[in-house]
């Protein structure tokens, strides 16, 4: 401390002390410091009690909107008008994730890679579904580590892309590289084909399901056709397939999203070389898009980045998508919200009937949607698929797959990275999540090079 510094401090003191009356206390003061404090400091700067309640009251207003000061810093001032007009309650990161950690042993897959996997409720039993180089698909009890049923080759000559367990149900969907799906029953440590149907032409590159009720769905589709297609299944005694219908994209599908706004269902897609995600309505006998949702805030669409993954969920009354790009050295996560689709839904009748996507089309482009533009800090190349996963409700953030062998756990309120595990060596190929009663959050994730199966619980 410097000896001017310290001479102001003294005489702060001896300013306070003569203001309470303490002139012995004063005197004292004096000696033990060794110099005269005669100055009257109440006329030359602020005094002791001033600076000091300044400073608790900033502590306190800090302590208080901490928050907002977050927001400041990660969130732009359109951004943060966006959230106020919208009334956004953005929650924090649930602090509360899997700990254990173990090795599923699935015959096979110390050699062969694991492409596809994904989360199964069957019953009272919780199930991971597991697709490998070889062709083969296996089902593994996540509670008891063990596999119960595998098959191998089942779509013939073709593997198999990706499989997905219809919940609640005994029927698994099971979709092939040669575009086509095959409906299958799970009975008896046995798979049955119900029905088989050729939704594309070329490889299925991606699927999701959206119930409608128990008994029946939508199956969402994008492959390298170009094209997005939506079937209705209904399941029972005799499980039947229902073309809804198809929409020709511009280039092809590099992502989807399905999900129910209000009382429509909507998919998401994104595509490649172009920011602007299509959302498209799924009406009874046909689908058609309703809007384009950029991922930029410039006047025209940006083709220097990709959509690659996206997650939609809920906060209160509003509806958002987080999506994953291709943004390199580092995967950046863009959450967008839905605005008040009622006005373009009234209109949903009278648009054209078009099943391509076309550069003259009149669909609306729909502006000051971007709630966020985060950095995950997860390195990725040209060549990586990004991956995102929404954690099992009631958890919130978002995990974040590596190519680095790293999984993430991003807060989508303050920005940052809150959780980091080390879990495979070099890039993993495929994750997913799950809940049981026993466990309020399952991870599971396969590396591409060290070919292991990791669960946390």
């Amino acid at each position: 401390m410097s000896d001017s510094l310290e001479t102001h401090i003294n005489l702060l003191v001896a300013d306070y002390l003569r203001s309470k009356g303490l002139i012995r206390t004063v005197e004292t003061f004096e000696q033990e410091t060794n110099r005269p404090l005669l100055h009257n400091v109440s006329k030359l700067d602020e005094n002791l009690v001033s600076i000091v309640t300044d400073r608790v009251d900033f502590l306190r207003l800090k302590e208080k909107y901490s928050s907002d000061d977050n927001f400041e810093r990660v969130y732009t001032p359109q951004q943060l008008a966006l959230i106020k007009r919208s009334n956004l309650k953005l929650s924090n990161w649930t602090p509360v994730v899997p700990k254990n950690r173990s090795i599923l042993h699935i015959a096979g897959n110390n050699k062969s890679l694991i492409i596809n996997s994904s989360y199964w409720k069957f019953g009272e039993s919780n199930l991971g579904v597991f697709i490998n180089s070889e062709k083969s698909l296996f089902l593994v009890d996540l509670n008891s580590e063990e596999v119960i049923f595998s098959v191998a080759k089942h779509h013939g000559t073709s593997n198999i892309k990706l499989a997905i367990g219809i919940p609640e149900s005994d029927v698994v969907l099971t979709f092939g590289m040669n575009g086509t799906v095959f409906v299958n029953k799970f009975e008896n440590n046995m798979f049955t084909v119900l029905q088989e149907l050729v939704l594309h032409a070329r490889l299925i590159s991606d699927a999701k399901y959206l119930p409608i009720d128990e008994k029946s769905g939508y199956i969402c589709s994008i492959g390298w056709d170009f094209k997005v297609k939506v079937t209705k299944i209904e399941i029972g005694p005799s499980t039947k397939l229902t073309h809804i219908g198809e929409y020709k994209l511009m280039t092809n599908a590099s992502c989807l999203e399905c999900f129910w706004f209000k009382e429509s269902a909507f998919v998401a897609v994104g595509r490649l070389e172009t920011s602007t995600l299509s959302l498209i309505l799924i009406e009874q006998e046909r689908i058609v898009e309703l809007a384009k949702l950029p991922l930029n805030d410039s006047e025209f669409s940006n083709h220097s980045f990709q959509p690659m993954s996206m997650v939609q969920f809920q906060e209160g009354d509003n509806h958002l998508l987080s999506i994953a790009t291709n943004h390199v050295p580092f995967m950046r996560i863009i959450t967008i919200i839905l605005p008040n689709l009622d006005t373009l839904l009234e209109e949903a009748p009278g648009l054209p009937t078009s099943t391509e996507q076309l550069f003259t089309s009149s669909v609306p482009m729909l502006r000051d949607i971007i709630v966020s533009n985060l950095n995950s800090f997860s390195p990725q190349d040209k060549y990586s698929s990004a991956q995102i996963l929404k954690r099992p409700v009631p958890n919130q953030g978002l995990w974040i797959v590596g190519d680095d062998g790293k999984i993430r756990g991003m807060d989508l309120k303050s920005g940052e990275i809150v959780k980091e595990e080390d879990t495979h060596e070099g890039r993993i190929k495929s994750s997913f999540v799950g809940s049981d009663d026993i466990n309020p959050e399952i991870l599971v994730t396969s590396g591409a090079v060290d070919r292991r199966v990791v669960i946390f619980r």
